[in-house]
This record gives structure tokens, C-alpha cells and sequence, in this order.
């Protein structure tokens, strides 16, 4: 059984603020972490994620609303992407 593991790092200093196992890929249990991490260190300005399913859905949008956090969107590994 894969151990999965979510990490909220700070862009800027590439410090792990918030790091926590998860059951799996529950949407619920990651907006939850994101959420516990904004509660404990403030909202950043933006959040840079890929587009997961989790990423782009209702519930993640609610949260970006709700805390006025910005999305940007990156790909690991593609020329100019904010992801590299």
C-alpha cells in the first residue's frame, strides 16, 4: 500500500510549512490540510498547483474564495512553466 505524504512548501524560502500523511487522494483530506496550513501560517497571496482534478474543482475554488488566495497553475518539466 503507497504511504502518501501532502507538503505545503513556501515558494519563495522552499520552507516545508505544513507537512502531513494522507489516507489517500481525498479531496476532502487535501483541502483540509491546505486549510490547516492557512490557519497556522496566514494566507499566502497565491497558490501554485498542478491541475488535478482537486486543484480545479468546487471545493478548491470555495477555498481560494474564501481565504482571497489567488490560483496559478504550473507543469513540472515544461519550458517557461512556473511549476520548474
Amino acid at each position: 500500500m503507497p504511504i502518501r505524504v501532502q507538503m505545503v512548501i513556501a515558494h519563495y524560502s522552499r520552507k516545508v510549512v505544513y507537512v502531513t500523511p494522507l489516507e489517500g487522494p481525498n479531496p476532502v483530506w487535501i483541502i483540509d490540510v491546505l486549510e490547516n496550513a492557512i490557519e497556522i501560517h496566514g494566507p499566502p497571496k497565491l497558490i501554485i498547483s498542478d491541475q488535478t482534478r482537486v486543484c480545479v474543482g468546487d471545493a478548491f475554488s470555495e477555498l481560494l474564495v474564501r481565504w482571497h488566495i489567488k490560483p496559478r497553475f504550473g507543469v513540472v518539466g515544461k519550458h517557461g512553466s512556473i511549476g520548474n
